[in-house]
């Protein structure tokens, strides 16, 4: 999961990520979270773990 906020000038700043995330984990987060849709300001590019 990675995380980020908007900074002042509304743009997403990634902030960092999570370790691993279980399986079970992963399905009560996926019940919790929704995905974005395109009002949302990531809408339309792509993001890299740097890895």
């Amino acid at each position: 999961m990675f995380v980020g906020r908007q900074d002042t000038s509304g743009r997403l700043r990634y902030l960092g990520r999570s370790t691993p995330i279980t399986g079970p984990l992963r399905r009560e987060l996926a019940a919790r979270l929704s995905p974005g849709g395109p009002d949302r300001p990531w809408s339309g590019r792509t993001f890299s773990s740097g890895v």
